[in-house]
């Protein structure tokens, strides 16, 4: 049994399929599940165990990406949210493009800038983008900042504990839905070799001549 295209949807960014083929294969082989049910167990294991892999290697490219880029995430979120925003916006269109901000910079926002009572405002639209130019200038310098000072190894150190924790959570969950399914094609095989035995051991009966 191999995956077909119909389940393309599981593989994301540059996932390969031809890759997800050798891994389901390679489960087929070792497993060998006879029959539709087990074939259906054996691909949802191999589905876990390709989840948990794209985990290890989203949580090494995130934790290279924090090494390299501090506080960068919220720096190119402040940038984008103003290049979206346009003086003929209505307030709340520009509300909705303001609330893709991190939390906390969206809550100074919220304070500083209180809807106006007109539905277009291009002077309130202005002050907006304005103060988010500054704000943007304002995380650039202090991200240099940090890059400079003796703490910034520390900081970027514990964002990495707490990525590595979220790590360990997710693949405790796969890897309890691994042994799940392991339980589940054990059961599966031992129920048919039950109903084979009963099967041998009934009476055939003879037909008449």
């Amino acid at each position: 049994m191999k995956l077909g295209s119909k389940n393309n949807e599981l593989l994301v960014l540059e996932e390969n399929q031809k890759d997800f083929d050798e891994l389901h294969n390679s489960c087929i082989q070792e497993l060998k599940p006879a029959g539709l049910l087990e074939e259906e167990v054996v691909l949802d294991i191999a589905k876990c165990i390709w989840r948990k892999r794209r985990i290890e290697r989203l949580f090494v490219d995130e934790a290279n990406w924090l090494r390299e880029h501090p506080d960068l995430k919220s720096l190119q979120w402040v940038s984008t949210v103003n290049n979206q925003i346009r003086k003929e916006m209505p307030w709340r269109g520009v509300l909705k493009c303001l609330a893709f901000l991190p939390k906390d910079l969206h809550e100074i926002l919220d304070q500083n800038f209180p809807p106006p009572e007109e539905d277009f405002d291009e002077e309130w639209v202005g002050r907006v983008k304005k103060y988010l130019s500054k704000l943007h200038l304002l995380m650039f310098d202090v991200m240099l900042e940090k890059r400079e000072a003796s703490d910034f190894v520390g900081e970027t150190a514990s964002k990495i504990c707490e990525l590595t924790a979220k790590q360990i959570v997710l693949e405790e969950r796969f890897n309890m839905m691994i042994d799940k399914a392991l339980k589940r094609l054990a059961n599966l095989k031992a129920f048919k070799e039950i109903i084979a035995v009963q099967e041998a051991g009934r009476p055939r009966k003879i037909s008449a001549g």
